[in-house]
């Protein structure tokens, strides 16, 4: 009994510490998707004042151009984005984004393909748009990183909890195991009531039904050896 009690026990913590990381992980999911979101729409409108001024001062400056130019040592950026024109062309663009334009088409708002979460802005004469882009492996890796942090946990999780559980569920059940010597000896010597003082309510019927059993036993071994005794008596008599 307490072999399965520790297995089902520490079972159903498991399966609960399981789920429980699993709504965890797709809370997550929508949570990282909002902040992202909301930066790569951040990132676009405030990108869009700075290149009107760019532009302004640049005119007649060949394009595309970089706005920033990357070394071989230069961080990988995390958002990358494209300023194009109303036809498509790209007029700036950020290191790391590609010199193709974006398959994203140039109308405001999120739009996602394969490979990115685009959010496009454009300028007030929508001639100008701003496209931002966020690589999905990002996300994925955020949400990926933040699974392993609930899950990993379960690894260490599951044999500290059998320790724990193994250990509670034994001194839980040692009255159960004190009955059970209690009541193993007991024989035709010993016929004293098993004490019940110290034993948990849920067992102390269990007690109060011995101790009569045994009353009852008692009784019967006494009537027997009075029978035996007068028995002998009155038979003795008549043999000598």
């Amino acid at each position: 009994m307490t072999r399965r009690l520790i297995l089902w026990l520490t079972g159903a913590a498991t399966a609960f510490w399981l789920i429980a990381a699993g709504l965890g992980v797709s809370v997550m999911r929508d949570e990282f998707g909002e902040i992202f979101d909301g930066s790569l729409q951040e990132t676009a409108e405030r990108l869009v004042p700075l290149v009107v001024v760019d532009l302004d001062q640049q005119k007649g400056a060949p394009y595309p151009h970089q706005l920033r130019e990357g070394t071989d040592d230069a961080d990988e950026e995390y958002l990358v984005y494209q300023v194009r024109d109303a036809k498509g062309a790209v007029l700036f663009r950020s290191h790391d984004a590609p010199e193709a334009p974006f398959d994203a088409p140039l109308e405001q708002g999120f739009w996602t393909d394969n490979t990115y979460r685009f959010f496009t802005a454009p300028t007030a004469d929508n001639m100008v748009f701003v496209q931002v882009a966020d690589a999905l492996a990002n996300r994925s890796e955020a949400l990926t990183e933040g699974g392993m942090a609930l899950f990993l946990p379960v690894l260490v999780l599951i044999p500290v909890s059998v320790m724990f559980i193994r250990l509670i569920v034994r001194r839980t059940l040692a009255p159960v195991d004190d009955l059970r010597t209690a009541i193993e000896e007991k024989d035709g010597g010993n016929m004293a009531p098993v004490p019940s003082g110290m034993l948990p309510r849920e067992l102390r019927p269990i007690a109060r039904s011995v101790n009569h059993l045994l009353t009852r036993l008692q009784s019967a071994f006494d009537a027997e050896r009075e029978f035996t005794a007068n028995s002998a008596h009155e038979l003795r008599t008549p043999i000598a």
